[in-house]
């Protein structure tokens, strides 16, 4: 069930990508909203302050601190039941964030 959600998603997102819509803009963990988790697949669809929905995986770097340089804002370091650690580079200071997710209702750590 939760990979046919997952898919029903993208098949909303990707044609929007497609056709060159601009991917969620995420400027700080605050600014996110967890729509689900799907800790079997390391995924998660969040919505972000603009509205737009996405779907995130480990790994995934959301923001460049330093387009030029590269260096990630914020990376997605891991996904699991109930949680979304990010790792938050800012000012040159590594913060991670737990976003926990349970019946619907959102919190984060820091």
């Amino acid at each position: 069930m939760k990979t046919r959600i997952l898919v029903l998603i993208a098949l909303i997102i990707l044609p929007a990508v497609a056709f060159g819509a601009e991917y969620a803009k995420i400027s700080s963990v605050d600014s996110i909203q967890v729509i689900k988790i799907a800790p079997q697949d390391k995924r998660a669809i969040i919505k972000a302050q603009d509205g737009q929905m996405r779907i995130i995986q480990a790994g995934e770097t959301l923001q460049a601190e330093n387009k030029a340089q590269l260096i990630p804002g914020l990376r997605v370091d891991e996904i699991s039941t109930g949680r979304i650690v990010i790792i938050e580079n800012k000012d040159n200071k590594v913060v991670t964030d737990i976003v926990r997710f349970e019946n619907g209702k959102q919190w984060i750590e820091k």
